[in-house]
């Protein structure tokens, strides 16, 4: 059996499974916090715990089924560690409390249970893809990490001062980026045939900028020759490169593309170093796999960016014919790819 994290429209989970299904292996699948949506309940979970001297007995069982004993891998693919979907947050009760402190101890008393079971489950596992707790990174502590190890990164600075931005940008050639702390804002209303999607900005004029204003990160504009993003999968490099540079729309950010005439996407050979860095930083973070994104300067160097522990990969996938699929399905059920 095996146990996916996901979420409910993630396609690239649904690929897997087909393999799954296709090698005649059993399944189950927790979509988060989706309301009917998951082969697998939390809220419906039996379990008792024996921490006695003399017993170290455990069971989970859902559908009448052990899971310690049938679970033999886990692919944290978009991992929920939330409770909502736990217990239903108390409206009315007696007791002189304040609602909303007794919800917020139910919410600490189940995630606490929540989190046990899930390292249960997980240590128990012979395979284990992804981590339940590592699914968002911190931009700038990576990139600290990347230059430890021996990667270029760009220019950095994070402020909320524009006479900082200014001499940032007079040091950078009056060209530099601007791009989230976390993650961009995305927004699609349900109602209307419009969205917004927040991408890395080009900022050749700062004169606009107030004299104060919400921290922010800021990097040198680096001329590329094109963008590489990699799929790591625990010591296995499946690199993309991204011919970015010559379309308006993705010359700073290529989420941005042109649909009806989308940038050239090839595989690519990196080198031995670089592998063996970037290798380096991925076990400091602790992940076995994740998305890389890399830019190749018109200088020849190669500039580390980011990390994204749940990006997507069936692009690279399927521009590059990596197969990636039916790779994991392999790498879940210990087969050879």
């Amino acid at each position: 059996m095996h146990l996916f994290f996901s979420e409910i429209n993630d396609v690239s989970t649904n690929y897997v499974i087909d393999w799954l299904i296709y090698m005649k292996q059993k399944y189950i699948r927790y979509n988060g916090k989706m309301i009917n949506s998951t082969e697998f309940d939390f809220s419906q979970l039996l379990f008792s715990f024996d921490f006695g001297n003399r017993h170290n007995n455990s069971q989970i069982s859902l559908n009448n089924s052990d899971i310690l004993k049938n679970i033999k891998s886990i692919w944290f693919r978009r991992p929920y560690n939330g409770v909502k979907d736990l217990y239903d947050p108390i409206e009315n009760f007696s007791i002189d409390i304040p609602k909303d402190k007794i919800n917020n101890l139910l919410r600490q008393h189940n995630k606490i249970l929540k989190d046990f079971i899930v390292n249960l489950v997980e240590n128990k596992c012979k395979t284990v893809l992804g981590s339940y707790n590592i699914f968002e990174l911190n931009k700038p502590e990576i990139l600290l990490l990347a230059k430890q190890t021996g990667l270029n990164i760009p220019n950095t600075i994070i402020t909320n001062s524009y006479d900082d931005v200014k001499k940032f940008y007079l040091r950078n050639n009056k060209m530099i980026i601007c791009k989230a702390l976390h993650e961009g804002v995305s927004y699609h209303p349900k109602s209307i045939n419009s969205g917004f999607v927040q991408y890395t900005t080009l900022l050749s004029e700062i004169n606009e900028l107030p004299k104060v204003f919400a921290y922010s990160l800021f990097q040198e504009y680096i001329e590329k020759s094109f963008e590489i993003r990699i799929v790591y999968l625990d010591g296995t490099f499946f690199p993309m490169a991204i011919f970015s540079q010559n379309e308006k729309k993705t010359i700073v950010d290529f989420r941005n593309m042109n649909q009806k005439l989308p940038n050239r996407m090839i595989p690519y050979v990196i080198s031995k170093s670089l592998k063996d860095k970037l290798q380096a930083l991925m076990m400091k973070i602790g992940l076995n796999m994740a998305s890389i994104d890399l830019l190749k300067a018109t200088n020849n160097k190669i500039y580390f960016l980011e990390i994204n522990p749940v990006g997507q990969y069936d692009f690279v996938s399927k521009n590059c014919k990596y197969d990636l699929d039916n790779k994991i399905a392999k790498y879940l059920t210990n087969e050879k790819y």
